[in-house]
């Protein structure tokens, strides 16, 4: 009548941040500029250097941030490709400094951020 049970859980793995530029299975093609103007569609891509089944499921977040001014970071677009534009409202005094960030999960469990600094005019 005596039965013991023994319940193991199993490890939540995080999304590591890949630190090595090696490693990165992508690159970013546009905006190839490195300025841009505010409130005006830009054209976004990233293209994958080597085609991989998890590659194919890649999720893409594209944000833009002007640190100096404190408006917080915006959401600009999803995808691996598409169109954005930049609110103007992102920045208080032109021109500015934007940080675009691509950050990209894989199924892999692991989290790539690519940053490129941009020149912001209005």
């Amino acid at each position: 009548m005596l039965k013991s049970y023994r319940f193991e859980a199993r490890a939540v793995t995080l999304q590591e941040v890949e630190q090595d530029s090696a490693k990165i299975p992508f690159q970013l093609a546009e905006p190839a500029t490195d300025a841009l103007p505010a409130a005006t569609p830009v054209a976004y891509a990233a293209k994958v250097k080597r085609e991989t089944r998890a590659t194919r499921s890649m999720m893409w977040l594209w944000t833009g941030e002007v640190a100096t001014d404190g408006q917080g970071y915006r959401v600009l677009g999803t995808g691996q490709k598409g169109n954005f534009q930049i609110p103007a409202e992102i920045a208080r005094r032109f021109p500015a400094v934007l940080q675009l960030r691509l950050t990209v999960m894989m199924p892999t469990a692991r989290s790539i951020p690519p940053n490129r600094i941009i020149q912001l005019t209005k």
